[in-house]
């Protein structure tokens, strides 16, 4: 049974076992028939780092910190690895090794877009049954954050769905909801790296 987590709730990962290895990140979706037009969300992970002398904290090291299916799907350190591309409704999955991760990353950040979004003229408001599950594949636990809609995500066509992140020597969960505009290309200047 899932944990669930609502907008700005945060857990320990230890809710899902000690081992946090095998830890899969799925968004599924459906869509609501209001065009012919194909809608497409893409769910990508942005790995921060805990900051250096060059970088501040909460800022990504180099482009390949973006992980997404049409690009970087493979972190360089292969802590973390997109399954691809799923249209029309379904599910999208990225896995995680937790353990893995390099010590200079402190926080991954989950965010979903829609392919697109601004030449078809779609949004989040389109979307039925949006939701984001962290699920660990040694045991089945998992922990699930439903998109509700709301003045800050119905109108938007790019959403911080959670994060996950080192508090401690420890890591933790949180679910953002948090909806802008332009898409991951403009997002990813949040982190210090340049628009894609």
């Amino acid at each position: 049974m899932a944990i669930i987590i609502k907008k700005g709730g945060s857990t320990s990962l230890d809710v899902l076992g000690e081992n946090l290895r095998n830890l899969s990140l799925v968004l599924s979706w459906t869509e609501r028939k209001s065009s012919d037009e194909e809608f497409d969300l893409d769910l990508s992970v942005i790995m921060a780092g805990a900051g250096t002398n060059e970088y501040p904290e909460g800022k990504s090291f180099e482009d390949r910190d973006v992980i997404y299916y049409n690009g970087f799907n493979r972190s360089i350190c292969n802590s973390i690895h997109h399954h691809g591309d799923e249209k029309k409704g379904g599910e999208e999955r990225i896995d995680i090794n937790l353990e893995t991760i390099p010590d200079r990353y402190i926080k991954l950040v989950a965010v979903a877009t829609i392919y697109e979004a601004e030449e078809r003229k779609q949004n989040f408001g389109q979307v039925l049954n949006g939701c984001i599950r962290l699920i660990n594949r040694d045991n089945n636990k998992e922990i699930q954050f439903d998109l509700s809609e709301d003045s800050n995500t119905a109108t938007k066509n790019t959403l911080v769905f959670s994060e996950i992140y080192k508090y401690q020597d420890q890591w933790k969960y949180k679910s953002v909801g948090r909806g802008i505009n332009g898409g991951l290309k403009e997002f990813v200047t949040c982190f210090g790296l340049k628009s894609r």
